[in-house]
């Protein structure tokens, strides 16, 4: 029979005391145990960093960057952003840095945040009714849940959301006794305020957070005796609660919509998110897509296989049904309320998998409904729910069922359970060193780092520009860390323009194109670089040697060395520094006269290049002048004669044009010609492909596919791009943590049998002699294996390695490749047939590769073969390329040469072609049930001169402008009219531009900036001269200023040069700019702070 439910009293009937001595020292001990457990995860001289947490080595400069609403912590130009509410957690990493060092300070945060969680669920379930030992059980079941592994210490706003969450709960849930409702308003007030602003830049987890909320209030209203006050009760926190967060919640929800977003927002996209969301690993709490792969979780493998570590991961769910049967009455209702709010979550957090998957496809077309994508949010709180039924159920448990003591033995089994489903991060495994496929997680940054940040700071004013590019948000150092690149950002207290690391989901789109101008002038080696570079502020360019290449941006260092070989470097370890001297201007400029731009707008970061083209002269398009404003073209310099109107024009083919040289000596400019015909393909579906035709060129094997498996065992799937059987070397990155044997198997046959010494590092396994058949190859490198060896994962690292592997475990090189010269059928391994078509292919300067996503089997992706010509030998090799990502094929060819140990510089690559372009996929040919195949499309950029003629009254002259790589061209042109032609060989002709000569000195002057603060400006003006006042922040408009002089008058607005602020200005005093968010920010800041206030006194 169901116990009496005594236990769990109505909440009016708790009273707000002192905890018993007894419940004391359950708290201190459980919190003296999360104490001692995070500080086992501390190895001195190293910090906890992989994946999206990026080692933070100073949080101050961090909490300084980007402790504001407008910012520049996350895009060089400004932004609107919602990071400055991490500003608090930011200060407390740093004060807690410097007491107690970087190692032992990032854990004691993690045990502190751990601590809070704890204790808010604790005081949840005693809340609720539960008495002090099964709240204490509830509470570790929901601290050590089996997802936290996912986001411990490398996700904090996952840590805090669920360090918040049980607290909000436990206020809904007190506020059925009407006399604690103002003390519980001020608890989910004082929370949304304070750590609502914490997790801003994750707004999914706000989301799902918020619903969680929503849904649990329900069940306090109807356990209240007066449901229908407490609904109004409810009601009004919201709005009090609302008004507390605006401070924050504002000019965050203005940032998402203020720029290109960055990330994918539909479900189809992020199918790769749900990859292991079924609804079974859902109620394991082991449904992040990261569990399948060992290179995360080394252990995940085995607790899969090993049946008591599986079933500790449904201590949870075991708890809901447990409590269904035991529970009565009251606390019945509570499990019930609970169990079915969990399975809901769980349900939306399962994503696109059965069962009614197409109730979350219609889910994730609500509008903001995407955010759900990422659904760790969801299974947090659906995880508090099941342990509050977990508790209930070993509190209504029967004392005895035929003779056993059946409460015992099942809170015994749920303490059991709770341990083993996290062992890791008991034992500190969770930091695995374990793993060879990822860098260690203990990541100790070399000293180099610090020493060319000591220098910068230590340097005149300027910005920092970082090469090479990130091929995306994270980045692969050679010293041991993969993931979110904020290195630079961190440790200089300057600017940093990284391209290429997007952080978070929104960016402005002057940064975007900026970027992508620069990507184009660096590999073009055009002698604009630097002036542009200094023309955005910045100083000192960074080129990183212990960073891989980006493959669409692959700007190595001999090209950094020739483009900026007139700049003095330093060299700090593998960090080349070069100083391109003081930016022309600061971050406040004025100008007299401007360039009235009137043809089509053009992008932000052509803008940039036709200043240093152009004299740094800003451009203005008349038509976005406002009513009032002077036409800019007619402003006037002091002293000087008025500016002749500058024109520019983007020239498409042969064309011509008449302009206006002016009463001076004027200069005709030009950076370089560039060729943008696009070469492409274009192929619909499987039927449109042909077969691979034979070759004799040398194939080079490729692998494709990688999968750890458990006891030890390596799956390696490899294309060989040939119609002939191949013999060579293998070389495979293996772990024996203890002597034992190695056996490779080769499409199922034996080839070698390998014996290796225990080594805590990976090591070269190398196999002569290895035939591998054309198409697919499944190689298996399995070790023998010996007693417990699948559970060294789940123990204490023996030791801290705070650095890469050499070699990685599973990396695979070939050497000594040697061709049959008969043919050969395609791999048996898997029967896979090699379809494709055929082009032949020019490989020119930036040639891309863009493609859809082509299918392939599950668990087998496809693969692009690619035939090469280089100075008339042929190759083939096999690439895996991601789906729906460009892909930069010269990157690809030096890859697949660097396979066969063949290096291959610039010059080199500039001479292949592309004989051949295949698509290696399963059987069957056409393939039903997917989208059309791709759209492959290679588009080249042919640098070449370009034929321009000159005539006016001085005559004809003929000029050709030169490639890039050249200097720019300048042509002085005399007083008088001119007619300007361009010749039909042109496909394009990039920044053409007309003039006032330099002595003319119509550029930008520097101003004085009185006071900078975020996105504050304040200077005192002083020449009575018209004048337009311009800010480096990307242009907004919630951007305004005010010129006193003395009484205050609002400045026009006007966008300059396609993403920079300006204001037309006619009188001296004092300006100022200041971002309305900023004043919205500290203006509700001050008002949320006075609700608190007032709360507070009201709840005494």
């Amino acid at each position: 029979m169901p116990a009496q439910d005594e236990s769990l009293r109505a909440p009016e009937s708790l009273p707000a005391r002192a905890p018993a001595r007894g419940e004391r020292t359950l708290i201190v001990a459980s919190l003296g145990a999360i104490l001692l457990i995070a500080l086992a995860w501390a190895h001195p001289g190293t910090i906890i960093a992989q994946g999206d947490r990026s080692p933070l080595l100073d949080p101050l400069n961090e909490a300084a960057k980007c402790n504001t609403a407008w910012s520049d912590g996350s895009a060089y130009v400004g932004q609107t952003n919602a990071c400055f509410g991490v500003a608090l957690y930011l200060l407390i990493y740093a004060a807690f840095n410097a007491v107690f060092g970087l190692s032992y300070g990032q854990v004691i945060l993690a045990a502190l945040i751990l601590g809070l969680c704890w204790l808010g669920a604790f005081r949840l379930c005693r809340t609720v009714g539960l008495t002090a030992p099964f709240a204490c059980i509830a509470a570790w079941a929901y601290t050590l849940n089996p997802a936290r592994p996912t986001y411990l210490v490398v996700l904090p706003s996952f840590d805090m959301m669920a360090a918040a969450t049980p607290w909000l709960f436990n206020a809904l849930f007190v506020a059925v006794d009407p006399a604690r409702r103002p003390r519980a308003r001020l608890w989910i007030a004082a929370i949304a305020a304070v750590v609502g602003a914490q997790l801003a830049t994750t707004p999914q987890i706000i989301l799902a957070m918020a619903l969680g909320c929503l849904a649990w209030a329900f069940l306090p209203m109807r356990l209240a005796a007066d449901a229908r006050e407490y609904a109004l009760w409810a009601l009004k926190t919201l709005v009090i609660a609302s008004v507390a967060s605006l401070w924050w919640a504002l000019p965050s929800a203005i940032s998402y919509f203020s720029g290109d977003v960055t990330r994918v927002t539909n479900a189809s996209q992020n199918g790769w998110i749900f990859g292991n969301a079924s609804l079974l690993n859902e109620m394991r709490w082991t449904a992040s897509w990261t569990w399948r792969f060992l290179d995360y979780f080394p252990w995940s493998g085995v607790s899969d296989r090993s049946a008591p570590l599986y079933l500790s991961t449904f201590t949870l769910i075991g708890g809901v049904i447990a409590g269904l049967l035991f529970a009565s009455g009251r606390s019945l209702r509570i499990v019930r309320f609970c169990g079915a709010l969990a399975l809901f979550l769980l349900f939306l957090a399962k994503g696109t998998h059965p069962p009614f998957e197409v109730l979350n496809l219609w889910f994730f077309k609500i509008p903001g409904m995407f955010l759900f994508i990422e659904p760790a949010g969801l299974t947090i709180v659906a995880a508090l729910c099941a342990a509050l039924c977990l508790g209930i159920a070993l509190e209504s448990a029967p004392e005895m069922f035929r003779n056993l003591p059946l409460k015992r033995l099942l809170s015994g089994a749920a303490i059991g359970g709770l341990i083993v489903s996290n062992l890791a991060v008991i034992t500190g495994a969770v930091f695995h060193e374990s793993s060879g496929f990822e860098p260690a997680m203990h990541v100790r940054v070399p000293a180099y780092w610090f020493d060319i940040a000591r220098r910068i700071n230590r340097a005149p004013p300027g910005g920092a520009f970082v090469l090479p590019a990130d091929p995306t948000q994270y980045a692969e150092y050679s010293w041991g860390f993969y993931g979110a690149d904020t290195l630079a950002r961190d440790l200089l207290h300057r600017n940093v323009l990284l391209p290429g690391a997007t952080r978070g989901y929104v960016l402005p789109h002057a940064q975007l194109s900026i970027e992508r101008k620069l990507a184009s002038m660096l590999d073009a080696g055009s002698p604009l670089v630097a002036p542009a570079l200094r023309d955005l502020g910045i100083r000192y360019v960074i080129y990183r040697n212990d960073v891989l290449l980006s493959t669409g941006f692959p700007f190595s260092s001999r090209q950094a060395q020739a483009t900026f070989a007139e700049y003095p470097v330093e060299r700090f370890g593998a960090l080349d520094l070069y100083d391109l001297g003081a930016p022309p201007s600061g971050p406040l400029s004025t100008a007299f006269a401007v360039i009235g731009e009137d043809a089509t707008p053009i992008e932000p970061g052509d803008q940039l290049e036709l200043r240093a083209l152009a004299e740094r002269v800003p451009r203005v398009t008349p038509s976005k002048m406002l009513d009032g404003a002077v036409r800019l073209t007619e402003l006037q310099a002091p002293n000087r004669q008025a500016s002749d109107r500058l024109i520019w024009r983007s020239v498409l083919g042969p064309a011509s044009g008449s302009i206006v040289a002016g009463q001076y000596r004027s200069q005709l400019r030009a950076a370089y010609a560039v060729d943008k015909t696009p070469n492409s393909t274009e192929t619909n579906t499987y039927g449109q492909l042909q077969l691979i035709r034979g070759d004799d060129g040398l194939p080079i094997p490729r692998l494709v596919g990688r999968v750890a498996r458990e006891r030890g065992e390596l799956y390696l799937e490899v294309v060989v791009p040939s119609a002939r059987i191949v013999h060579c070397e293998v070389d495979i990155g293996v772990r024996p943590r203890r002597a034992a044997d190695y056996t490779l198997t080769v499409n199922g046959r034996d080839m070698d049998r390998i014996h290796v010494v225990a080594s805590a590092t990976p090591i070269w396994l190398r196999i002569p002699g290895v035939r591998l058949l054309p198409g697919r190859n499944e190689l298996v490198a399995s070790r023998s294996s010996y007693p417990l060896a699948s559970y060294a994962a789940l123990l204490p690292p023996r030791r801290f390695v705070g650095g890469a592997f050499e070699p990685y475990e599973g990396q695979l090189e070939f050497k000594h490749i040697v061709a049959e010269s008969r043919p050969a059928p395609t791999s048996v391994a898997r029967a896979m047939r090699p379809l494709g078509f055929t082009t032949r292919l020019q490989l020119k300067n930036g040639a891309t590769l863009l493609l859809e996503p082509a299918p392939g089997e599950p668990g087998h992706p496809s693969a692009w073969v690619i035939g090469l010509n280089l100075r008339g030998a042929k190759y083939q090799c096999a690439e895996r390329i991601d789906d729906g990502f460009p892909v930069d094929l010269r990157e690809t060819v030096r890859q697949c040469f660097e396979g066969i140990g063949r290096t291959l510089d610039a010059d080199a690559v500039a001479h292949v072609e592309i004989t051949s372009l295949w698509l290696v996929t399963g059987p069957g040919g056409e393939q039903t049930g997917v989208a059309p195949f791709a759209t492959f499309a290679l588009s080249s950029r042919m640098e070449r001169p370009v034929a321009v003629r000159v005539a006016g009254a001085f005559g004809a002259r003929r000029h050709v402008l030169p490639a890039s790589g050249s200097a720019p061209i300048v042509i002085d042109l005399p007083s008088g009219n001119a007619h300007i032609s361009i010749a039909s060989t042109a496909a394009d002709i990039s920044n053409l531009a007309i003039g006032a000569a330099p002595q003319a000195q119509l550029d930008e002057a520097d101003v004085s900036i009185a006071l900078q603060f975020g996105g504050f400006y304040a200077a005192r003006i002083a020449d009575e001269v018209p004048r337009l006042i311009i800010i480096r922040q990307a242009y907004h408009p919630t951007w305004f200023a005010l010129m006193f002089s003395p009484g205050p008058r609002v400045l026009p607005h006007v966008e300059v040069d396609g993403w920079r602020n300006g204001w037309y200005a006619e009188r001296a005093g004092l300006f100022v700019a200041v971002n309305s968010l900023v004043i919205v920010q500290f203006a509700f800041g001050v008002l949320s702070a006075i609700a608190l206030v007032w709360l507070w006194r009201r709840s005494r």
